[in-house]
């Protein structure tokens, strides 16, 4: 089989993934020739491509297939359900899915993995950042682009190697770290972990395989991860909420305690504190991470990936800790029809911090085309919690509607894992 280090040509069937796009900025930095194709519509990594020169084809036609030495297939992507990957399997040409080939970086390198349910891309980011500011030239894949980075992956000659590590579909069974952060383990993804129990699992198997000699860093105030780390067969050492506060630039709690999973590490490999806190006070933040859009006539506009109920529960807690005052607007977008029909209950109860909520269409992404749940069914829900929900339908008349609505002063956050940045986008535009 073709491996990363051979392949001199590799081609990316679904490349606008944010994985995806990190392993290509990667392979790139390697000197070889990548490119790859999508769907038409536009995400954040676009930008990403586009300034690395990456040439991206859209729509997936079979025709798109070049003289690849590789082919690495997203894992949303199958020869049932996409025509170039169909046409690759025929061709019998050398392919391996995402996770497979991320698996293949471990090789050789003292392997960080950064997983949990929330805060592994702040996590991510922040010790790739660290290590890169301390001078140890690190290789990174994260899950959102990086401004301090240049993007969303970092092509180092060190010898750590920090990725971002998704327990979707399992692919953490890839992957053979030497150290993992576990942040968090909060069921999600009900369409492939049908309760708590299998969630947890696949997180189990994953710490059983680091090497007696590997490391395990823990989020102690996670009872969930207080299971899983009982099975750790290496050295654990806990953080929690309680650890002393850090002079950060991003706010909330939340990244208090994505910082101290750094600072815990960090001293376990015994790299100077000092130094690993004045760097981690010199980060910023990630793309779609309570990011500011932009501000129009006094009316302050972010972007925010939240789309489980905890991680909305702590982006709005950061919110009112900066803007305690002002009035607070959200347009919320759901991922998946499968999660927000299973967490309906928690997603009702999750807004109570905002003065209005928006709910947008549901975005099933490539996973889902349709299900039993509604977003007029979401904003019953919550209204019925806390008396501020409706749906507007589509995306342009929630934007008319803000337009019309929206006072100086408001704070307006667009939340959700799918395209909801473009109401914040399009809400800029009509204000100015």
């Amino acid at each position: 089989m073709t491996t990363l280090r051979q392949a001199k040509r590799v081609y990316f069937i679904g490349i606008k993934g944010a994985g995806m796009t990190a392993l290509a900025q990667v392979l790139k930095g390697w000197g070889k020739t990548v490119s790859g194709s999508d769907t038409a519509d536009i995400f954040f990594t676009d930008d990403v491509l586009k300034k690395e020169k990456i040439r991206v084809v859209a729509p997936f036609r079979a025709g798109n297939l070049p003289a690849a030495d590789l082919v690495i297939r997203s894992t949303a992507y199958t020869a049932s359900n996409n025509v170039e990957v169909k046409t690759a399997v025929k061709k019998k040409l050398p392919m391996m899915t995402y996770p497979q080939a991320v698996g293949q970086l471990f090789a050789g390198r003292y392997g960080i993995a950064v997983c949990g349910t929330h805060g592994k891309t702040t996590t991510s980011a922040m010790l790739t950042f660290v290590l890169k500011e301390l001078g140890l030239d690190p290789t990174a894949i994260i899950g959102s682009a990086v401004p301090q980075l240049g993007g969303s992956a970092c092509v180092g000659q060190g010898q750590y190697l920090v990725v971002e590590a998704d327990e979707y579909q399992n692919k953490l069974r890839h992957y053979r770290p030497r150290a993992i952060i576990l942040t968090s383990a909060d069921w999600d993804h009900p369409d492939y972990f049908k309760n708590q129990a299998a969630y947890n699992r696949v997180f189990i198997d994953f710490i059983k395989r680091l090497p007696k000699d590997g490391l395990l860093i823990a989020f102690q105030d996670d009872k969930n991860v207080r299971v899983i780390a009982k099975h750790a067969r290496c050295r654990v050492v806990w953080y929690g909420k309680k650890g002393p506060r850090l002079p950060l630039a991003v706010p909330g709690d939340h990244n208090q305690w994505n910082a101290a999973a750094v600072v815990t590490l960090c001293q376990s490999l015994t790299l100077p504190k000092q130094k690993v806190i004045a760097a981690l006070k010199r980060f910023t933040g990630t793309k779609r991470r309570f990011e500011l859009l932009g501000e129009k006539k006094g009316v302050k506009v972010y972007d925010d990936y939240a789309h489980h109920p905890a991680e909305v529960i702590a982006t709005l807690q950061a919110v009112r800790q900066q803007f305690k005052k002002n009035r607070l607007i959200v347009a919320f977008q759901s991922h998946t029809y499968t999660r927000t029909k299973a967490l309906l209950p928690a997603f009702a109860k999750a807004f109570r911090l905002a003065d209005e909520v928006i709910v947008l269409d549901i975005f099933g992404s490539a996973r889902e085309k349709h299900g039993s749940i509604t977003p007029e069914k979401l904003a019953a829900a919550i209204h019925r919690q806390s008396r501020n929900a409706s749906y507007r339908g589509n995306f342009s008349a929630v934007v008319d509607y803000l337009t019309d609505h929206v006072r100086r002063g408001d704070v307006v956050i667009v939340m959700g894992a799918g395209e909801n940045w473009k109401v914040g986008v399009g809400l800029l535009k009509k204000l100015k």
